[in-house]
């Protein structure tokens, strides 16, 4: 849980090196929006995964006792 917008100059350098677990999932068309009041605005909960990984799948859920949605993302192996 970072409260940071996927496009902050903050995650440049994990841009350029990690996986993002749902902007880098071709399993996921949906919006990348995971906070808000009723209806998710804000894209500030993020997995980010090593390079040797790489999301297969990606969920988001419905929020209980928060303000963010649940995120779950599964990976594999990066195969060279």
């Amino acid at each position: 849980d970072f409260n940071t917008p996927l496009d902050s100059a903050g995650f440049d350098a994990w841009r350029n090196t990690l996986h993002h677990g749902f902007a880098d999932c071709a399993g996921w068309s949906g919006p990348l929006e995971t906070w808000g009041f009723g209806v998710p605005v804000l894209a500030i909960d993020h997995i980010w995964m090593s390079p040797d990984l790489v999301p297969v799948s990606a969920q988001k859920g419905m929020r209980t006792a928060s303000d963010h949605l649940w995120l779950l993302v599964e990976c594999g192996i990066r195969m060279p």
